[in-house]
């Protein structure tokens, strides 16, 4: 049988190395937001992206296409509940990193290069160690998909500013810590939760012919990385959504697909989670003022690793992991606590786990 190459490898680590990661509902202190409530990703996914360019040249870009794609909408939905300090927007658009439908964009292409992607693709854990450790994110036009590449070796060549541009992903490192978990694919409830908190890359066989416009179970080799957005388990036929780096020519969903529910995926899937590393000092310049002026008011903000912060009358921030945590310093601080509808809302955008 001819192996089909998309781009997603074998993880070749240990089960040792791979217990390392952090599972999702476990106690790894992994600070955690809900940003979509519905559990629906479909239609927040940002730009349509090919792995493959005009004359049919395929980069097996796939892990890096699916992390940049959760990446992306989970950003965008950060910035548009004002979650991040204005410096970090104003330096994401001083860099270029918003396309012009006003929505976070990043360079699939920096990423594979800088993983070392090869002609058989690359390994989950290397790609997202890249991206959160040793190269960041960069705006994808810095680097855009070279689409009228005739050869892969053309593909992958880097543009002659790459020095430039590895610059930019140094700087994100500075300014943003990103995190996982891994989720048990086969666990429907687990999957829509995790969903609440950013669209899930996932591992399948690409492609079956759909049948009906849903993609049916397959028991090919796993050879292919996109994301999961969607659990429709209330609809008539129960399906799981995904967006995906090839265009559907057969159903007409554009990037998405429809996939039957019971599609085998690989053991874990994994989130995108995401703070900013500047958050206590934006905190600082921008609420001091209002709580001078103010004395004896809360304000709530997210904490410097994603926890829930609070400001108090004396000026400092501190931060809580649990609801009961947070009671706590409340009751030492204050017998009455006054909250503007901003900041219960703001205050309610956190989720405890």
């Amino acid at each position: 049988m001819t192996e089909i190459i998309c781009g997603v490898m074998p993880d070749p680590r240990s089960e040792e190395e791979k217990q390392k990661d952090h599972i999702y509902g476990a106690d790894n202190k992994v600070a955690k937001v809900i940003l979509c409530p519905d559990a629906n990703w479909s239609g927040k996914m940002g730009k349509d992206e090919k792995q493959y360019s005009k004359w049919g040249v395929d980069g097996y870009i796939c892990v890096s296409s699916a992390l940049t794609n959760k990446g992306e909408a989970v950003f965008t939905t950060v910035i548009d509940l004002a979650m991040f300090p204005e410096t970090d927007v104003a330096w994401l658009h001083e860099k270029g990193y918003f396309d012009e439908t006003g929505q976070i964009n990043f360079s699939e292409m920096h990423l594979a290069y800088s993983s070392e992607t090869t002609k058989k693709g690359n390994y989950y854990w290397k790609v997202m160690e890249t991206a959160r450790k040793t190269h960041g994110l960069v705006p994808d036009s810095m680097w855009p998909f070279p689409d009228n590449a005739t050869t892969w070796e053309e593909l992958m060549t880097p543009p002659a500013n790459l020095a430039e541009i590895d610059a930019v992903g140094q700087e994100f490192l500075k300014r943003f810590k990103i995190n996982y978990e891994s989720i048990p694919s086969y666990d429907h409830d687990a999957m829509e939760e995790a969903l609440k908190e950013s669209p899930l890359e996932v591992f399948g066989y690409a492609w079956p012919l759909p049948v009906d416009g849903i993609y049916p179970k397959s028991t090919e080799q796993i050879n292919h990385a996109f994301c999961s957005v969607f659990e429709d388990k209330n609809s008539e036929i129960k399906k799981r959504r995904v967006f995906d780096s090839y265009n559907d020519n057969y159903t007409g969903q554009g990037y998405y697909k429809n996939l039957a529910w019971d599609y085998i995926f690989d053991v874990y899937a994994h989130n995108f989670i995401v703070n900013s590393l500047n958050y206590k000092e934006d905190v600082n310049k921008t609420l001091m003022a209002k709580l001078n002026a103010n004395p004896g008011k809360i304000y709530f903000v997210p904490g410097s690793h994603g926890e829930i912060g609070l400001i108090t009358s004396d000026g400092k921030l501190r931060e809580a992991k649990t609801e009961h945590e947070l009671l706590e310093v409340l009751l030492a601080q204050f017998s009455k606590v006054e909250l503007t509808k901003e900041e219960y809302d703001a205050a309610n955008k956190i989720s405890f786990h």
